[in-house]
């Protein structure tokens, strides 16, 4: 993942880029980043559900929301099946996906919205 100051300068690049096209097309642009672009504050509220994968499915990662919850109960079921040890390791181990998803919720995001925002460019 990039740093802060490469997703800011990589953002303030597109946003360059935009202002450099005609009206019509600038319009657009707007108009469908207004829709598409998500906001990291409600990525982090909703990684504080952390197990449950909540902040996945906002910004549309169905896959790593399905392998979350794939894995979660796994940890599930082995406790289940009293492999105390190993079942707690895997909540441990889905646990710490999620805490780094709620700590960098602002770049995770950041990246996503600047990827949505070249692809919107580039198509229109």
């Amino acid at each position: 993942m990039m740093d802060e100051w490469t997703l800011r300068r990589e953002e303030e690049s597109i946003r360059e880029q935009v202002r450099q096209s005609d009206d019509l097309k600038r319009k657009r642009f707007y108009e469908l980043c207004t829709e598409k672009l998500k906001d990291p504050d409600s990525f982090a509220a909703l990684a504080w559900s952390l197990p449950v994968g909540l902040h996945h499915a906002y910004l549309g990662n169905w896959s790593k929301l399905g392998l979350v919850w794939v894995v979660f109960v796994v940890g599930l079921f082995l406790l289940a099946l009293e492999q105390f040890l190993i079942g707690t390791l895997v909540i441990l181990l889905v646990l710490g996906m999620e805490l780094h998803s709620l700590f960098c919720s602002q770049l995770i995001v950041m990246a996503r919205n600047n990827e949505l925002m070249k692809k919107i460019l580039r198509d229109l």
